[in-house]
């Protein structure tokens, strides 16, 4: 089942079940740390699968249900790595 599909159904269900969402904030994120050298590309692509694309999916779920009602808050939080790179977390600032 494709991810925004899924997120789709769950935001249904806590609708149906609590009603109207006002607020979505995506705060998702892993944050390994080390060298860029050492980690291994299936280690980046974690960090970019669950610190980027998961919000970017997220909230391709969410907007078609606020542009439809005209109202609602979406907040995507950020790490301050991404204007103050920190030193064992390329992956993590680029995501």
């Amino acid at each position: 089942m494709p991810a925004v599909t899924l997120i789709a159904e769950i935001i249904a269900h806590v609708e149906s079940t609590l009603g109207p969402m006002e607020l979505w904030i995506n705060n998702a994120g892993i944050m390994p740390t080390g060298r860029f050298s050492d980690q291994p590309i299936e280690l980046s692509r974690a960090i970019i699968e669950i610190d980027y694309v998961s919000p970017v999916h997220a909230t391709r779920a969410i907007f078609p249900i606020r542009l439809a009602r005209g109202h609602g808050t979406i907040v995507n939080m950020a790490s301050a790595t991404d204007t103050k790179p920190v030193a064992g977390l390329a992956a993590y600032s680029g995501a």
